[in-house]
């Protein structure tokens, strides 16, 4: 009974810890994609730093475990303009 609950235990942690290796890498490409948006922009980069954390992981959250199509970066994008107050960050929606 013990090795079965052990074995259970270790599954459950070996996927909280896959889930939390991808949210880690869902948010380095996004930054890396925001940052690249934001070149050269001062105004941009600060609210990337200040509001990126927070908005991705509300949209993160929101996103559920089924992603089919992958994380909204368009929603963060929003989150992130609706936090500063004004559209910092602009980009074509067919770009998202």
């Amino acid at each position: 009974m013990l090795k079965i609950f052990a074995g259970f235990a270790l599954a459950i942690v070996a996927i909280l810890a896959l889930k939390a290796l991808n949210k880690n890498s869902d948010r380095r490409n996004i930054r890396a994609r925001l940052e690249q948006i934001c070149e050269g922009n001062v105004a941009c980069n600060k609210a990337l730093n200040s509001y990126l954390d927070p908005c991705f992981d509300q949209v993160y959250r929101r996103s559920g475990r089924v992603r089919s199509t992958g994380l909204n970066i368009g929603a963060i994008i929003l989150c992130i303009n609706s936090q500063a107050g004004e559209s910092i960050i602009v980009v074509d929606q067919r770009e998202w």
